[in-house]
């Protein structure tokens, strides 16, 4: 019969299972190394995706704002290129529109000296019309008793004397002017005799100053007659 040592056999299983617990520990240890490590890098993965995904909306985002800004860039540049487009049609166009000013200034002095002589001509004639009446008035003054006054707006005035036989220093006058188109304009008369609008036209028609002088006195005459009779 063989005889087991029970002692022995219990301090050896003791020594394998203090080995086992001891490799079983550092095993866990081990393990919860792992663990630990395996949840740092997850974390640190998971840091990593979150920083990687901020850095992927933010490379986005730049880039639909370089996509604008390229946009606006290329609007610019058309509106550039046909703003170019348009100056060179100026500037092909310029020598045109000089010769047109040019011609246009020239024009309008042409037309400017055609007025000035019209004007010239114009002030001659009537200065020649205003010495007619001035050399007319002359001739009758004697006769006639009459005078004449230039006055501050051009026109002569004409005054006759020994009209009214009750009292000859009384005056009958009128005022005359000549306009542009060399036509005769009674302004004012004292008194006034009937028919004197047919009279100025009389006048222009025939352009005899000394007749309208006559015909004016003689229809003065007229109206004092009857305060003369009474």
């Amino acid at each position: 019969m063989v005889h087991i040592d029970s002692e022995k056999l219990q301090s050896e299983l003791n020594s394998v299972q203090s080995e086992f617990d001891t490799w079983a520990d550092g095993l866990e240890a081990g393990l919860q190394n792992l663990s630990r490590e395996y949840k740092d890098k997850i974390q640190e993965g998971t840091a990593r995706i979150s920083v990687l995904r901020q850095e992927r909306d933010e490379v986005q985002q730049q880039a639909a704002a370089l996509r604008e800004k390229l946009s606006a860039e290329h609007s610019e540049c058309e509106a550039l290129q046909n703003e170019l487009e348009a100056i060179h049609l100026q500037e092909t166009a310029l020598p045109k529109r000089l010769r047109e000013l040019r011609e246009r200034v020239e024009g309008l002095r042409s037309a400017l000296g055609r007025e000035q002589q019209a004007s010239s001509l114009l002030g001659t004639r009537q200065e020649e019309s205003l010495s007619s009446l001035r050399r007319a008035t002359s001739l009758y003054r004697l006769h006639l008793g009459l005078s004449f006054q230039h006055t501050e707006g051009g026109e002569l005035r004409v005054a006759l004397t020994d009209i009214d036989h009750s009292c000859p220093e009384r005056e009958h006058s009128f005022c005359v002017r000549v306009l542009e188109d060399n036509s005769y304009q009674v302004t004012q008369a004292d008194p006034e005799p009937p028919g004197m609008a047919d009279l100025v036209a009389e006048l222009n028609a025939t352009n005899d100053f000394s007749w309208f002088v006559r015909r004016f006195r003689k229809a003065c005459v007229g109206l004092a007659a009857p305060t003369a009779d009474a």
